[in-house]
């Protein structure tokens, strides 16, 4: 009788056990300057970043996030036994890696180029007529029908890449000096950068310089578990249910209006 009612006993521990047990208390994740999703710049977290530690500090869960040029947040978040997954990811970025079901958001992949260009991208059949050089950050997702250029052998002489940090402000310099004519990035992105150059040079009207030559759809990004990951599972649960909640993508909205609210572009 003793046996039975602590086997009773430890049967009801189990149920009342926190469906969070296994996740640690602090979880560390990669990623890349992508402002204003995820910022490495004093006092500035992110879109996602701030969004992600109010989801998890309810939990009782510590969010340290690290930041590295692109490729090498992969790599840190595969190899790394202090760091646990990517902030932000798409498939094609870690296909190993586990992602949560439930996006955390989406992001909208734009062709930028200096005012006086004239080429318009509108789907794949405008990559194959376009002539110029196109620069882009290499081992970023950008979603179909860029990705599929950018691997394709036959592109390479219109294809210009850039690693290492700060990839946006590489490749506005690239463009502002001639050497690519189109740039590809999200829009928000591009529209963060202006703004903080607007800034840097009032009275002048920096976004009249470029336009936008064109726009994917708008595609999902998600959070990335590395696969090896003990807990990861119960993590990405623990968060697709947080994700699905009304209050949360209120949440979100109201984080991305102060970061987003007063665009220049």
């Amino acid at each position: 009788m003793y046996l039975k009612m602590l086997g009773l006993l430890g049967f009801g521990l189990l149920l009342a056990r926190p469906v969070n047990a296994d996740i640690p208390k602090t979880v560390a994740l990669a990623t890349t300057d992508w402002c204003p999703y995820a910022c490495d710049e004093g006092g500035v977290k992110g879109i996602v970043h701030e969004y992600l530690e109010t989801i998890l500090g309810k939990h009782g869960i510590e969010l340290v996030v690290s930041s590295y040029p692109w490729s090498r947040a992969i790599e840190v978040a595969r190899n790394d036994n202090d760091i646990s997954g990517l902030l932000t990811a798409v498939y094609s970025e870690a296909p190993d890696f586990r992602m949560t079901k439930i996006p955390i958001d989406t992001y909208q992949v734009c062709y930028i180029s200096l005012s006086q260009n004239n080429w318009n991208y509108d789907g794949p059949s405008s990559l194959r007529s376009f002539n110029g050089k196109l620069g882009y950050v290499a081992n970023y997702g950008y979603g179909e029908p860029t990705d599929t250029y950018i691997s394709q052998p036959e592109n390479k002489s219109h294809l210009i890449s850039v690693a290492g940090s700060e990839g946006l402000v590489r490749l506005m310099k690239l463009l502002n000096a001639g050497r690519i004519d189109t740039l590809v990035e999200d829009i928000n992105i591009v529209k963060w950068y202006l703004e903080l150059e607007q800034n840097n040079q009032k009275g002048t009207d920096i976004a009249a310089r470029y336009r936008i030559n064109g726009c994917q759809s708008p595609k999902p990004f998600f959070l990335a578990v590395n696969p090896n990951v003990s807990w990861g599972a119960e993590f990405l649960a623990l968060l697709d249910g947080e994700f699905a909640k009304p209050q949360n993508r209120d949440l979100l909205w109201k984080i991305k209006d102060k970061y987003l609210g007063h665009s220049i572009y």
